[in-house]
């Protein structure tokens, strides 16, 4: 049994991770543990105390799932990292919304630490997301790097959880003819696992004519995709892939929830 933890601050986008969370969990059989963090701004046992009450107000939601509660201390993006490691977390899940809590921190440098050094899955949720508790359309972008293809046993866990179609999109961002042979290479490599596992699923590959974030957002605008499984690749390379020059704003204000993931995490979220 794994642990899935939820960042916890009490605004519309918190709520969203958190239904996600509780229904990717029940799928999963994982501990569920909401982390709120005080900045020094509320006494802990107050924060507690308002935690509890929110649970106890959805508890029809929270049935049939275990629930932890912790508080921390200290920056949000780093203290539920540190909780996330002490816990050995399977998964992370935020919330991003317009005008305070995480999604001012998200739009900071200091925000990226979530992706670059969480030791677990970071899935980042607006608060606008139509949730409807599945994960329906499930898009991968694949690329030519090495480690791209390394995400989709993530996306294939989800899919048999979920009974999800993956969408995979070879993305083109080079002329190069040797590069854009491995791209297709390695989205037939991706499909044909997907396929081994049962797992139902598409393949494109297309050319990148204004930004990879552009043509990536507007596939998945098309397949109606409600989750996409992006890896954070080597720290900042993630920044340059969603939030290079005028695509900054695209990991945090995207309608599709992201979900980000290291090589070296893959342990902890595979088929089973």
């Amino acid at each position: 049994m794994g642990k899935i933890i939820v960042g916890v601050d009490f605004s519309k986008g918190s709520e969203m991770a958190i239904e996600l969370a509780v229904d990717i969990a029940r799928k999963f059989g994982d501990v569920l543990q909401f982390v709120g963090v005080t900045e020094g701004k509320m006494p802990k046992d107050e924060l507690m105390q308002e935690i509890n009450r929110r649970a106890a107000l959805n508890a029809d939601k929270l049935r049939g799932v275990e629930i932890e509660y912790v508080v921390r201390t200290g920056e949000v993006a780093d203290a539920i990292c540190d909780q996330a490691k002490k816990e050995k977390a399977s998964l992370v899940v935020v919330g991003t919304h317009d005008t305070a809590g995480l999604q001012k921190r998200l739009l900071s440098p200091d925000t990226y630490s979530l992706v670059t050094k969480s030791q677990s899955p970071v899935l980042f949720v607006r608060e606008n997301f139509e949730f409807h508790a599945d994960f329906k359309d499930i898009l991968v972008p694949i690329d030519a790097s090495d480690v791209s293809r390394q995400k989709v046993p993530v996306a294939a866990r989800i899919a048999v959880a979920f009974g999800s179609t993956v969408h995979l999109l070879g993305v083109n961002s080079s002329s190069i003819e040797d590069g854009r042979k491995a791209v297709k290479s390695y989205t037939l490599q991706s499909k044909s696992y997907l396929e081994k596992m049962g797992v139902s699923c598409t393949m494109e590959v297309q050319d990148v004519k204004e930004s990879v974030s552009a043509t990536v957002h507007s596939y998945a605008s098309m397949v109606c995709a409600d989750l996409i499984v992006m890896m954070a690749e080597c720290g900042m390379s993630l920044i340059r892939y969603v939030a290079g020059s005028d695509d900054q704003r695209t990991l945090v204000a995207s309608k599709v929830p992201i979900i980000t993931v290291h090589p070296e995490q893959l342990y902890t979220f595979v088929v089973k």
